[in-house]
């Protein structure tokens, strides 16, 4: 009785998110955007993920100044807790095949010209051959309990901050070795960034 009040609680809260995703996709939020500091909403997303997964090593690194750009700062949060995210399930997919080496996720955030540059790294699985093409629309997933809506999402909140996402395998000294995501927007040159 218990495990099946377990698993029953485990997949209404399962379809709970998948709902909350849909719901989400279907009508975005209007971005209500602001100047804020990128680089301390990277620092956080990243904190979050190292306090939830111990064992995968996370890393960060950003310009020595702080940067700023206008954004909606609860959307931005979002696109990188799903990158994250995603980078996570990759890592742990990964290990299950093969534990060695320890699961890897760096983020960085830097200025570039008149952009800003947010890139997630990981050392997964990389991008699936069949699909790969297709990511970043909605409802295409290779996750058993994905609901095909994070990326696209992701896309779409970037298109709202009239930037861009890209998705590539990564290669580590030739050989593929994991996905990288990276996510570029205009930053606020105006407002000065902080030493």
């Amino acid at each position: 009785f218990a495990k099946c009040t377990d698993t029953i609680i485990r997949q209404v809260a399962d379809i709970g998110h998948m709902v909350g995703e849909f719901s989400a996709y279907a009508r975005m939020p209007v971005s209500v955007r602001k100047t804020e500091n990128v680089t301390e909403i990277c620092r956080d997303a990243l904190v979050l993920q190292q306090q939830a997964y111990p064992d995968i090593h996370f890393s960060f690194d950003a310009d020595p100044k702080e940067l700023v750009a206008s954004v909606d700062r609860s959307q931005l949060t979002q696109v990188l807790n799903n990158l994250l995210i995603n980078a996570v399930d990759s890592v742990q997919e990964r290990r299950q095949q093969t534990p060695e080496p320890q699961g890897r996720i760096a983020l960085s955030v830097l200025a570039k010209g008149d952009n800003a540059v947010i890139a997630v790294q990981d050392n997964g699985l990389g991008l699936p051959e069949k699909v790969r093409d297709q990511l970043l629309e909605p409802y295409v997933t290779t996750k058993k309990k994905g609901s095909g809506l994070g990326l696209a999402i992701v896309k779409k909140i970037m298109e709202d901050h009239d930037g861009s996402i890209e998705i590539a395998d990564y290669h580590d000294e030739g050989v593929k070795s994991g996905a990288k995501a990276v996510i570029v927007f205009p930053r606020d040159i105006s407002a000065g960034e902080k030493p």
